[in-house]
């Protein structure tokens, strides 16, 4: 089976930043598998283009390193974390309660436009998993979870489900 491209960088993202630009696309690379786990990230050998400079990069690995994707480590190569099956699974598991919760609660602030554009969407993702296309399929999903949090934004549950990676794990 090939390598997995990771999808483009222009998927309605609003990138306002060099260092935020930078962050996508290696957050992309791991998450597509580019990037394999246990790869040295340099700071020095990242830039993709010369007009690319240390600090956005470095600014990118930090906010990487929060996100578990990378370790970070004084006087250490910087490498790609490996994720375990349990943690995948463990996503998988909030991802089933925590979306359905937020589709629910999203639909009574959801006009026409919106509820057509979620249908195409759902259609689109059903063709995309028949043929097997990871990619396209990814991109319809991650507007369906725009849409449905989209009206969330009050700090609720959408400010929880983006903030929920960032609880400390149980030792």
């Amino acid at each position: 089976m090939p390598t997995p491209k990771p999808p483009a960088a222009s998927l309605g993202w609003q990138h306002t930043s060099l260092s935020d630009l930078v962050y996508r696309r290696l957050r992309d690379q791991i998450l597509w598998g580019v990037i394999s786990p246990g790869s040295v990230l340099s700071v020095r050998t990242l830039p993709e283009q010369p007009s690319v400079s240390p600090m956005p990069v470095r600014e990118a690995l930090l906010r990487l390193s929060v996100d578990e994707l990378v370790e970070v480590a004084p006087r250490s190569p910087t490498r790609v974390t490996s994720i375990s099956l349990e943690r995948v699974r463990e996503i998988c598991e909030m991802r089933n309660h925590l979306e359905p919760l937020a589709a629910r609660l999203a639909v009574a602030n959801l006009g026409p436009a919106d509820v057509e554009h979620l249908r195409r969407c759902l259609k689109k993702m059903d063709l995309d998993a028949s043929a097997n296309r990871p990619q396209e399929w990814h991109r319809w999903n991650r507007s369906v979870l725009r849409l449905t949090a989209h009206p969330l934004t009050d700090g609720g549950l959408a400010g929880f489900m983006a903030d929920w990676r960032k609880v400390p794990k149980a030792a």
